[in-house]
């Protein structure tokens, strides 16, 4: 009896592991969706109310309440600049919303650029963004669907071997 509660807990544990991984690929994904509809969101409010970046935070956190980043951001935007303020959150929060190296690099280096021309080309480097972001959306779309299944059963395998193995 005691083998097979053992083999139970080590196939699930297995199991449990394989759908942790494919969590965070769900995470990145709808990370980066948020990301997508935050810069247009920024978009909008540039082009029709004429509001710096720190302004623009303040207004969605308003806009916001529940989103831990716009949060998190808006309140070091209080004592920071936009773009420290940003890469900050993006630092501190990399691991909660589950986003690589490449896909914190490039936000940060996107906002760099943010804030240092007229309207129209503060616009038109929005569009650049926002369309550099769908890309990635894609592509975590496309590593969620392929890996995804294959972390949740190579998971449930590996527990079973090693449940297997143990006993």
């Amino acid at each position: 009896m005691l083998k097979f509660f053992c083999f139970v807990i080590v196939s699930a544990c297995g199991t449990m592991l394989g759908l942790e991984f494919r969590r965070k690929l769900s995470v990145r994904l709808h990370s980066l969706i948020m990301f997508q509809s935050l810069f247009t969101e920024i978009k909008g409010m540039i082009s029709y109310s004429g509001y710096t970046l720190n302004e623009i935070m303040c207004e969605l956190s308003a806009l916001h309440p529940g989103n831990k980043f716009i949060l998190k951001c808006s309140e070091y935007t209080l004592h920071q600049s936009f773009k420290s303020a940003w890469k900050n959150t993006l630092e501190s929060m990399k691991n909660e919303l589950c986003l690589s190296e490449h896909d914190t690099e490039f936000l940060c280096q996107n906002t760099e650029k943010m804030g240092r021309s007229d309207v129209d080309n503060e616009l038109d480097l929005l569009d650049i963004i926002i369309s550099q972001i769908a890309v990635l959306i894609r592509e975590a779309d496309d590593k969620l669907k392929s890996n995804g299944k294959i972390y949740t059963a190579v998971g449930s395998a590996c527990g079973i071997i090693t449940a297997l193995i143990f006993i």
